[in-house]
Protein backbone atom coordinates (compact mmCIF):
# COMPACT_ATOMS: atom_id res chain seq x y z
CA UNK A 1 0.00 0.00 0.00
CA UNK A 2 1.12 3.50 -0.71
CA UNK A 3 -0.36 6.90 0.06
CA UNK A 4 0.27 10.50 -0.81
CA UNK A 5 1.96 12.78 1.72
CA UNK A 6 -0.61 14.52 3.87
CA UNK A 7 -3.19 11.75 3.57
CA UNK A 8 -5.71 12.11 6.44
CA UNK A 9 -5.37 8.76 8.19
CA UNK A 10 -7.60 9.79 11.09
CA UNK A 11 -10.51 10.38 8.71
CA UNK A 12 -9.66 7.22 6.77
CA UNK A 13 -9.66 5.07 9.92
CA UNK A 14 -13.01 6.58 10.86
CA UNK A 15 -14.30 5.51 7.43
CA UNK A 16 -12.95 1.98 7.94
CA UNK A 17 -14.43 1.70 11.43
CA UNK A 18 -17.88 2.64 10.15
CA UNK A 19 -18.12 -0.21 7.64
CA UNK A 20 -20.10 -3.20 8.88
CA UNK A 21 -19.50 -6.84 8.02
CA UNK A 22 -20.40 -7.72 4.44
CA UNK A 23 -22.56 -10.74 3.62
CA UNK A 24 -21.00 -13.37 1.39
CA UNK A 25 -23.43 -13.57 -1.51
CA UNK A 26 -21.62 -15.89 -3.97
CA UNK A 27 -20.53 -19.50 -3.70
CA UNK A 28 -18.06 -21.76 -5.47
CA UNK A 29 -17.72 -25.48 -4.78
CA UNK A 30 -15.01 -24.61 -2.23
CA UNK A 31 -15.89 -21.31 -0.57
CA UNK A 32 -18.31 -18.42 -0.20
CA UNK A 33 -17.39 -14.82 -0.95
CA UNK A 34 -18.78 -11.32 -1.35
CA UNK A 35 -18.69 -10.31 -5.01
CA UNK A 36 -17.42 -6.91 -6.13
CA UNK A 37 -20.90 -5.40 -6.41
CA UNK A 38 -21.83 -6.55 -2.88
CA UNK A 39 -18.66 -4.93 -1.55
CA UNK A 40 -19.28 -1.68 -3.45
CA UNK A 41 -22.93 -1.60 -2.28
CA UNK A 42 -21.88 -2.21 1.34
CA UNK A 43 -19.33 0.62 1.40
CA UNK A 44 -21.20 3.17 -0.74
CA UNK A 45 -22.99 4.90 2.11
CA UNK A 46 -19.80 5.11 4.19
CA UNK A 47 -17.84 6.61 1.28
CA UNK A 48 -20.44 9.36 0.98
CA UNK A 49 -19.25 12.41 -0.89
CA UNK A 50 -15.85 12.56 0.80
CA UNK A 51 -14.28 9.38 -0.57
CA UNK A 52 -14.01 8.27 -4.21
CA UNK A 53 -12.82 4.84 -5.40
CA UNK A 54 -10.96 4.34 -8.67
CA UNK A 55 -9.77 1.06 -10.20
CA UNK A 56 -7.32 1.00 -13.09
CA UNK A 57 -4.67 -1.15 -14.76
CA UNK A 58 -1.24 0.30 -15.40
CA UNK A 59 2.03 -1.45 -16.18
CA UNK A 60 0.43 -4.88 -15.59
CA UNK A 61 -0.83 -3.89 -12.14
CA UNK A 62 -4.45 -3.80 -11.00
CA UNK A 63 -4.66 -0.76 -8.75
CA UNK A 64 -7.40 0.55 -6.49
CA UNK A 65 -7.19 4.08 -5.11
CA UNK A 66 -9.36 5.71 -2.52
CA UNK A 67 -9.26 9.50 -2.87
CA UNK A 68 -10.03 11.99 -0.13
CA UNK A 69 -12.05 14.60 -2.00
CA UNK A 70 -12.05 16.92 1.02
CA UNK A 71 -8.28 17.07 1.34
CA UNK A 72 -7.10 20.45 2.64
CA UNK A 73 -4.37 20.54 -0.04
CA UNK A 74 -5.08 21.58 -3.61
CA UNK A 75 -4.47 18.04 -4.85
CA UNK A 76 -6.47 14.88 -4.22
CA UNK A 77 -4.79 12.83 -1.52
CA UNK A 78 -5.15 9.06 -1.82
CA UNK A 79 -4.21 5.64 -0.53
CA UNK A 80 -3.82 2.72 -2.91
CA UNK A 81 -3.29 -1.00 -3.15
CA UNK A 82 -2.04 -2.73 -6.28
CA UNK A 83 -1.28 -6.27 -7.40
CA UNK A 84 0.89 -7.39 -10.32
CA UNK A 85 -1.20 -9.33 -12.83
CA UNK A 86 -0.24 -12.68 -14.24
CA UNK A 87 0.28 -12.26 -17.98
CA UNK A 88 0.05 -15.83 -19.28
CA UNK A 89 -3.75 -16.18 -19.04
CA UNK A 90 -6.42 -16.22 -21.73
CA UNK A 91 -9.00 -13.41 -21.96
CA UNK A 92 -11.66 -14.94 -19.71
CA UNK A 93 -9.19 -15.92 -16.99
CA UNK A 94 -7.64 -12.45 -17.16
CA UNK A 95 -11.07 -10.88 -16.66
CA UNK A 96 -11.76 -13.12 -13.64
CA UNK A 97 -8.38 -12.24 -12.16
CA UNK A 98 -8.92 -8.50 -12.61
CA UNK A 99 -12.27 -8.73 -10.81
CA UNK A 100 -10.71 -10.80 -8.03
CA UNK A 101 -7.86 -8.28 -7.62
CA UNK A 102 -10.30 -5.38 -7.50
CA UNK A 103 -12.25 -7.15 -4.71
CA UNK A 104 -9.03 -8.01 -2.90
CA UNK A 105 -7.66 -4.46 -3.10
CA UNK A 106 -10.84 -3.01 -1.58
CA UNK A 107 -10.85 -5.67 1.11
CA UNK A 108 -7.24 -4.92 2.03
CA UNK A 109 -7.53 -1.13 1.92
CA UNK A 110 -10.67 -1.01 4.05
CA UNK A 111 -9.92 -4.07 6.23
CA UNK A 112 -13.32 -5.46 5.28
CA UNK A 113 -14.85 -8.37 7.16
CA UNK A 114 -17.35 -10.76 5.65
CA UNK A 115 -19.85 -13.07 7.28
CA UNK A 116 -19.13 -16.83 7.47
CA UNK A 117 -15.46 -16.73 8.34
CA UNK A 118 -14.78 -20.31 7.23
CA UNK A 119 -15.13 -22.13 3.90
CA UNK A 120 -18.00 -24.38 4.96
CA UNK A 121 -19.88 -21.75 6.97
CA UNK A 122 -19.89 -24.02 10.02
CA UNK A 123 -17.97 -21.90 12.50
CA UNK A 124 -19.07 -18.49 13.74
CA UNK A 125 -17.10 -15.49 12.52
CA UNK A 126 -14.02 -14.83 14.64
CA UNK A 127 -12.38 -11.42 14.85
CA UNK A 128 -8.64 -10.91 14.54
CA UNK A 129 -8.55 -9.91 18.22
CA UNK A 130 -10.24 -13.17 19.23
CA UNK A 131 -7.78 -15.20 17.10
CA UNK A 132 -4.80 -13.45 18.73
CA UNK A 133 -6.26 -14.11 22.19
CA UNK A 134 -6.73 -17.80 21.34
CA UNK A 135 -3.14 -18.12 20.07
CA UNK A 136 -1.79 -16.36 23.17
CA UNK A 137 -3.86 -18.63 25.40
CA UNK A 138 -2.60 -21.76 23.59
CA UNK A 139 1.03 -20.58 23.86
CA UNK A 140 0.64 -19.90 27.57
CA UNK A 141 -0.97 -23.31 28.09
CA UNK A 142 1.74 -25.17 26.21
CA UNK A 143 4.57 -23.29 27.97
CA UNK A 144 3.05 -23.97 31.42
CA UNK A 145 2.53 -27.64 30.48
CA UNK A 146 6.24 -28.03 29.75
CA UNK A 147 7.30 -26.76 33.18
Amino acid sequence: MIHTPGFDFAAFFKLKDGIESIARNKRTPHYKYADLQAIRDAIAENLGTRWAVQDFIEESRVTTRIYDTQSPSNSLEYIESSIVMMTDLDGQDTGKLITYYRRYNLTVLLALQTEDNDAAGLRPAVTATQRRAERTSRRRSSSSDSE
